[in-house]
């Protein structure tokens, strides 16, 4: 398993394995740096502090997602035996699994002794991280007590995580004062959109992966109240509400609207070729398949990369950091973007060069000659004429 930076590959070394690292590292981060983007008016503070800020919360999500990975893998040991899933926290001692658990809850503490913070914030902390504890372990383990366990998941994967560093942009944008309650409308919007986006997404993923779980015998949703209504569920409920949700924030927000009303409609449009289902026999004859439709993509590529370009056109020295932002969480986008600047540089300068490379050398050359010239004659020296060698 390997490190994907874009261009190349990197050894993952084991213990990011065993935190699974692949499954969230360039998912969730960017999910959550993207609300950090939104929130944030990066005009008001220095860029220093601005980037300072995003990377103790990227700290603090590392620790975070990791704790809640690797306790539900502690957890569920058993049960990924019995369905052939890999599960590296097996392989660990009792004694070491509870040195892992406690570092990584740790490294999710740290960040807030620097980052902005009041009681609100303590709250919302406390919280995330219980939820992790209350969806995996026995005997309360609500991932097996169907919709409660899908809710739970919403909680940490998704409301819980945008609230706080929704809050923690809107401490950033009004220090001093230390405590600040945003635009009510807006934070009731982000609210619902998260919660409806977080089960939205863990009913997809029991759908994904209802044979793996019926074999292992893990109760969930899909295998208790059967495919068709949780697909109805998603069409007709959480996948509307969630989209109209976010736009519902977006409205509320004086950061970029127009920018993000342009991202998300561009990109519901193109997600929609997927979900078209088209009966040729029949002419006109079509159906939106919405209970595939999912937003992931925009959360974790358009959202972040859209406001990294928003910045850059803003403060040129933002253009900087995009390339590292690159290494850390490889986007398409960017991957995207690099390649057709190398094609240009290399049909309009490359093909070219030996133009430029004839003008350079004529004029170095000549520059030497006369210059040459021009000594001997200060000199008083005759100039060199191969056609009298004898006056050498």
């Amino acid at each position: 398993m390997a490190l994907d930076t874009g261009k190349f590959t990197l050894p993952t070394p084991s213990w990011l394995q065993t935190l699974r690292y692949n499954e969230w590292w360039r998912f969730k981060v960017p999910f959550l740096l993207g609300i950090y983007f939104w929130q944030i008016k990066f005009t008001n503070i220095p860029m220093d502090a601005f980037w300072i800020n995003a990377g103790l919360l990227v700290v603090w999500m590392f620790g975070a997602a990791g704790f809640g990975y690797f306790v539900n893998d502690c957890f569920d040991i058993d049960q990924d035996a019995a369905a052939g899933k890999p599960n590296r926290s097996g392989n660990l001692s009792i004694a070491n699994r509870w040195a892992v658990a406690i570092g990584l809850l740790a490294v999710a503490l740290l960040p807030w002794i620097w980052l902005p913070g009041n009681f609100t914030s303590a709250l919302l902390i406390g919280f995330h991280l219980l939820t992790f504890l209350l969806y995996s372990i026995s005997p309360i383990r609500f991932k097996e007590r169907y919709y409660l366990g899908a809710i739970t998941d919403a909680l940490y994967s998704y409301f819980l995580p945008v609230l706080l560093v929704a809050y923690t942009a809107w401490l950033i944008n009004n220090l001093p004062p230390n405590y600040y309650i945003p635009n009510s409308y807006q934070a009731l919007a982000l609210a619902t959109w998260a919660m409806a986006a977080g089960l939205r997404n863990i009913i997809q993923h029991h759908i994904l992966d209802r044979r793996k779980d019926r074999i292992s015998g893990t109760a969930n949703i899909i295998n208790r109240y059967g495919l068709r209504f949780n697909v109805n569920l998603l069409r007709w409920l959480f996948i509307p509400l969630e989209i109209g949700m976010f736009a519902f924030a977006v409205y509320f927000t004086d950061n970029y609207t127009a920018l993000l009303y342009s991202l998300l409609g561009f990109f519901c449009l193109w997600q929609l070729l997927p979900v078209v289902r088209i009966n040729l026999r029949q002419p006109l004859n079509f159906r939106l398949d919405l209970g595939l439709f999912t937003l992931n993509t925009f959360y974790e590529i358009y959202l972040p990369f859209g406001f990294l370009i928003a910045f850059s056109m803003a403060q040129p020295w933002y253009w900087a950091t995009i390339l590292p932002y690159h290494f850390l969480f490889p986007n398409p986008l960017i991957s995207f973007t690099l390649w057709i600047l190398a094609l240009v540089f290399h049909h309009l300068l490359l093909r070219w060069l030996w133009i430029v490379r004839l003008i350079l050398s004529r004029i170095v050359n000549y520059s030497i000659h006369y210059t040459h010239v021009a000594y001997r004659y200060a000199r008083g020296i005759k100039p060199y004429d191969p056609r009298h060698q004898h006056d050498a």
